[in-house]
């Protein structure tokens, strides 16, 4: 693993990049940062220009084992929810955590989170969304540029603005509420882009 930062996200954060966005690279800058962990759930909800990359496939982890199994006991939500890729996800993380190598969850559905809070207590300090974790890779584990994560952020907002697409499921009021506080701290992130 690189630098001990085990990574398991839900497919909203690669869909985000790839089809809202329109901006691949970002998400080989982020996997070229930190050792990302991905199941076969997972995959086959991404989007298929990057499910059949090559380079994508060699850089990630992929985890061909059924962690989801671990978490299926006490899953109370609608059968039809079963095969959702985020609790793969959180059952990834739940054996990287087991390692010890467990830096993020990345996960952007609220009722996901939840189940995390509630049924895995011992996860919900490494639980970011998307736009959390694009923060903490500037100002808390200084893996990415201030400008960088400006710049993320900014292309999310005139995503949102354009009303063509919904990243992340954000709307305008959440962007004020959520991006536009975090764009504040990364402009005063340190003289060299980082805290």
């Amino acid at each position: 693993m690189r630098n001990n930062a085990g990574v398991s996200a839900d497919s909203s954060f690669y869909i985000c990049f790839v089809d809202d966005l329109e901006e691949k690279e970002w998400i080989y800058k982020f996997i070229k940062l930190y050792s990302f962990y991905i199941g076969r759930r997972v995959l086959n909800e991404i989007p298929e220009t990057l499910f059949n990359d090559d380079d994508f496939q060699n850089l990630v982890n992929i985890v061909d084992y059924d962690y989801y199994s671990l978490i299926k006991p006490i899953f109370g939500r609608d059968p039809k929810h079963l095969e959702d890729g985020e609790y793969e996800a959180i059952g990834i993380a739940h054996y990287l955590d087991i390692l010890g190598e467990l830096k993020y969850l990345i996960l952007d559905d609220r009722r996901a989170k939840n189940f995390v809070k509630n049924n895995f207590e011992y996860l919900a300090d490494k639980v970011v969304g998307t736009i959390g974790f694009i923060k903490n890779s500037c100002l808390e584990d200084g893996k990415l540029e201030c400008e960088e994560g400006i710049e993320i952020l900014n292309k999310i907002k005139e995503v949102i603005k354009s009303g063509k697409k919904r990243p992340l499921n954000l709307n305008e009021k959440k962007c004020k509420e959520i991006i536009d506080p975090i764009l504040e701290e990364l402009s005063r992130g340190g003289n060299n882009g980082r805290k």
